[in-house]
């Protein structure tokens, strides 16, 4: 069986309300194999050079927090939760579905260094 397209939406899965800037609302929630299985493949095309997310000058390390989300921590760290993706995608995190785990230590890029990722990505998305 193919992955399909899901009549489910982010909040009847989660149970948790996406703000209205969030990206998180432009990917199409799929419906695994299983049938069972929901979540968004936001991340087949990019990933970020192994050699930043090794090194210590380009990000901070954060504490996750009692139920936190994606959006919440871009929020903290870049004043919007536009840029949730960047904080998912540094963590190499596949399914915005799942919540990150409360304790949990995650990298942040720093913020001096989202212009530079957004240009990039422009540059790919123009090849």
């Amino acid at each position: 069986m193919a992955i399909t397209k899901s009549s489910s939406t982010f909040r009847g899965i989660t149970n948790h309300t996406i703000e209205d800037q969030s990206f998180l609302k432009t990917f199409n929630v799929l419906l695994d194999h299983d049938r069972i299985t929901h979540f968004m493949n936001i991340f087949k095309s990019y990933e970020f050079n192994k050699t930043i997310t090794s090194d210590v000058s380009f990000y901070y390390t954060y504490e996750v927090e009692d139920e936190e989300w994606w959006d919440n921590i871009s929020v903290k760290y870049y004043n919007t939760p536009l840029l949730w993706w960047v904080v998912a995608a540094f963590n190499n995190v596949v399914n915005p579905f799942e919540a990150p785990i409360s304790g949990s230590n995650i990298k942040i890029l720093k913020s001096k260094y989202i212009y530079s990722l957004l240009r990039d990505l422009d540059i790919i998305a123009g090849m």
